[in-house]
């Protein structure tokens, strides 16, 4: 809408004083209109990229949380209007969009991003932490395929620092990332031999979505056929809908 008035800002303007209505644009100005677009286009882009609906999305949040928090910091020469523009969405991008442990832990699984950068080293070294208690309560102490001793004599058993073994041989390994952020999927499903539970981890973390609005929009999309015989659908029938409607997109 804004770029719409922006754009035909001089034929509105024109128009309003054609009927006397010239008071109604007083106060809106070209040059604030412009300031106020540029700084909403990130929002816009950040909106675009986490609402994807063909790859993951849960990893983006703290990335697009640290750069529109730094898009709203206060800039040199900025006017007044601009810095209290600026000082609103900062805040309530801490009250809406502060990332989660989920949020850190899916970035992490991210290879490009895995050294955390955005975070503070406590951060860092917390969200680790954090990672290995996931992969020691998922897997125990036991690789993939081990069996278990019938008798239990794990109070004699040596430590197993596998799955921490695993989370800083990934930290530290130098991966030919090409397009990486195109198929962050297929990247871990390459992954098993190498890295086995934080494969396991990343297919469970990484398939979150973002945000509701991927299935909102499907569901709205299927809506008329599910309103229609609401009494009479079952939850495979709803979403054997939805899964039509998906399949259809993708065409």
């Amino acid at each position: 809408m804004l770029e719409s008035i922006h754009k035909q800002y001089q034929d509105i303007r024109e128009l309003l004083q054609s009927r006397d209505q010239a008071h109604r644009f007083d106060g809106i100005h070209q040059d604030q209109l412009t300031q106020l677009i540029e700084f909403l286009t990130l929002f816009k882009l950040a909106i675009s990229e986490l609402e994807g609906e063909c790859y993951p999305t849960i990893h983006m949040v703290l990335l697009w949380f640290c750069k529109l928090k730094k898009h709203c910091e206060p800039k040199f020469g900025d006017v007044p209007y601009m810095r209290s523009l600026r000082s609103r969405p900062s805040a309530l991008l801490d009250e809406k969009m502060r990332p989660t442990a989920t949020h850190k832990i899916a970035t992490f699984l991210h290879p490009k991003y895995k050294a955390l950068k955005m975070l503070m080293e406590e951060e860092r070294e917390e969200v680790l932490k954090q990672v290995r208690e996931l992969l020691l309560a998922e897997g125990g102490t036991r690789v993939s395929g081990e069996k278990k001793s019938k008798t239990d004599f794990t109070e004699w058993e040596d430590d197993d620092t596998g799955p921490v073994d695993e989370v800083q041989d990934y930290s530290s390994t130098n991966f030919n990332l090409g397009s990486v952020d195109e198929n962050l999927l297929s990247f871990w499903k390459a992954q098993g031999q190498t890295f086995p539970r934080l494969q396991h981890l990343a297919k469970r973390i990484l398939s979150i979505p973002a945000t509701s609005a991927a299935s909102e929009r499907s569901f709205s999309a299927a809506g008329r056929v599910i309103e229609a015989r609401r009494s009479r659908l079952n939850p495979d029938t709803v979403h054997a809908v939805l899964f039509l409607h998906s399949a259809k997109k993708k065409k």
